[in-house]
């Protein structure tokens, strides 16, 4: 398989993966930006970078332009799932936890999608460079909406009965280990759950099960970017063990787990 546009993240399939990162070459988009952010973030001291694989080349060169108009930034460090000092990708926010202590406020170099998963997975405000839309904006407003429903959903799925836990048969993605925990902590509960492997989340497929509600142990942001397209929950793992009552609400978002399968 030749896998275009994403950094190497992981290899777990029978197919051998070769990953061609994509970049971008003229840093200028990035830059044009520069002069709106001291204005935006106000009073908040010192800034933490993240940036997709796209604009990896340019953080240094985007840290000094800033630092020039008197804000201090901080890139984080790499993790095990991302290769790139600074690199986030839609489910891995590592390199901002790697420096949360140190900073007031998080810049994700990118889009809405990253900016988004950051926001919903750490403490601090988060705002958006959207070099491609010449775009400055926070998502915290909006991540709080999430919530929200996220929350919303987690009260229906307590009510349901028959749970249907969902695994994923792409490399990466299959937490069959995952799955059989989940099961055994909703049979605890009083429910009936049933595991099941699918390769695509398709919605005409679950919405003809007879489940009243499932749990995702593929891709997390399936949960988050596609709910709406489901009449049924579908919870990540921590909400499910939310609704179990093996977790806290309050302790797990904003949180590096919330996101995790």
């Amino acid at each position: 398989i030749i896998h275009m546009g994403h950094a190497g993240f992981a290899n777990n399939g029978e197919l051998p993966v070769f990953y061609m990162e994509c970049r971008i070459t003229d840093p200028k988009p990035l830059l044009d930006i520069v002069d709106k952010i001291p204005e935006a973030i106000g009073e908040k001291k010192t800034v933490g970078i993240g940036a997709t694989i796209q604009w990896i080349d340019f953080l240094d060169l985007f840290l000094e332009k800033l630092e020039e108009k008197g804000v201090k930034c901080v890139i984080g460090r790499r993790s095990h799932k991302t290769p790139y000092r600074g690199q986030v990708v839609g489910c891995e926010y590592a390199c901002l936890w790697s420096i949360i202590d140190e900073i007031d406020c998080s810049i994700i170099i990118g889009s809405r999608f990253h900016g988004v998963g950051a926001s919903i997975t750490t403490p601090k405000p988060v705002y958006v460079v959207d070099p491609e839309m010449k775009r400055l904006y926070e998502v915290n407003s909006e991540a709080e909406e999430i919530l929200k429903r996220r929350y919303a959903w987690i009260q229906v799925f307590k009510n349901s009965n028959r749970i249907g836990v969902l695994i994923s048969t792409k490399p990466g993605q299959k937490k069959f280990s995952t799955a059989v925990k989940l099961k055994s902590i909703l049979e605890e509960c009083g429910k009936e759950a049933d595991l099941l492997t699918v390769d695509e989340l398709n919605v005409d497929q679950l919405d003809n099960l007879p489940y009243e509600a499932y749990v995702n142990t593929a891709c997390p942001r399936l949960s988050i970017e596609d709910q709406m397209k489901f009449r049924s929950p579908l919870l990540l793992p921590s909400e499910t063990l939310i609704a179990c009552g093996r977790l806290r609400w309050e302790n797990t978002i904003y949180c590096r787990k919330y996101l995790i399968t």
